[in-house]
């Protein structure tokens, strides 16, 4: 039994147990049942298991085999990205790109798994393949923009191509390019800017896992900035639009962030982890638990509280 779903040898078990059932390779059900049973239990390695599932339903699928796994390979690389497990995400989209080598968007999903993981190589190939297969198109504009990345690109560059992507209505290129600058800002310890570059980029992007992992980000600057009332709204969106592991984390840091403040009503109400959708209620997101002068605002707070029912509202609607 592995211990995390990042473990290299149960990647390369679910890797095995792929190729060799793609193959029509013998061998393929006796990996398959190693491959479940190592990954037996471990609540870190469900990505994984719901992969092991498919390709066992799918093992007399025929030509169908590949667009049925690569379709859950996709899904469980994206849910390991959002728990920031960059290189097993990484692995199984590469595995999806040789079941659909001309899918421009699995590559692109590769492109981003292997830059966020450190490997530029990877993230080069997969950009390039990209590029080569949807020339001209908005996926192909996507990956030149992730090179620009890779490659350093600086804020005025960002800056041209999120204009760019705004006038020609991209909002994924738009979103694409306001958190790149975002990160490039909070290097250089400009974190009120990138704060604001990353609510708007959360209004921008039309994927809720982009949006979801970008609030879960934008909360952490919050903190880090001390600004826990700002923190606070952003964790109540993040509770409100997250999957079910940034739901949980939302839950730990509001209440941690309710004691800190003062808010006896948020301490209550998040103590336990089974509270309900969040809503904006005394004590939370108006002010409650601490007065304007003992906030460090990075943003005005009514501010924040417009932008959180806008993303909701932009959610509700995508």
């Amino acid at each position: 039994m592995v211990e995390s779903a990042t473990d290299s040898h149960a990647l390369e078990l679910v890797r095995r147990a792929v190729r060799e059932a793609r193959d029509g390779d013998p061998a393929a059900s006796f990996t398959l049942r190693r491959a479940e049973l190592e990954l037996a239990g471990a609540q870190s390695a469900a990505p994984l298991r719901r992969v092991l599932s498919r390709v066992r339903e799918s093992l007399d699928a025929g030509d169908a085999f590949a667009d049925q796994v690569s379709d859950v390979l996709v899904r469980s690389g994206g849910t390991l990205e959002r728990r920031r497990s960059f290189e097993a995400a990484q692995g199984l989209y590469e595995l999806a790109t040789e079941l659909r080598p001309l899918c421009a968007k699995t590559a692109l999903h590769a492109a981003r798994a292997a830059r966020e993981a450190g490997d530029p190589e990877a993230a080069r190939a997969h950009y390039a393949r990209v590029i080569a297969l949807d020339d001209g198109g908005r996926l192909a504009r996507l990956a030149r923009m992730g090179e620009a990345i890779l490659e350093g690109a600086g804020e005025r560059l960002l800056s041209r191509e999120i204009r760019h992507a705004v006038l020609a209505g991209d909002e994924e290129m738009a979103g694409v390019g306001l958190e790149a600058r975002a990160l490039l800002r909070c290097g250089s310890l400009r974190c009120r800017e990138a704060i604001r570059d990353l609510c708007a980029c959360a209004l921008r992007y039309p994927d809720p896992d982009d949006r979801a992992r970008v609030v879960e980000r934008l909360a952490g600057l919050l903190l880090d900035e001390g600004d826990l009332q700002g923190a606070r709204e952003a964790l109540l969106l993040l509770h409100e639009i997250g999957d079910g592991a940034q739901r949980a984390l939302a839950v730990e840091r509001l209440y941690r962030v309710s004691e800190r403040l003062g808010d006896r009503v948020g301490v209550y109400r998040w103590r336990g982890r089974n509270a309900p959708p969040a809503a904006r209620q005394g004590g939370e997101g108006d002010g409650a638990g601490g007065s304007a002068g003992e906030r460090r605002a990075t943003l005005p707070l009514p501010v924040l509280q417009r932008w959180r029912d806008a993303v909701v509202e932009g959610a509700r609607t995508t």
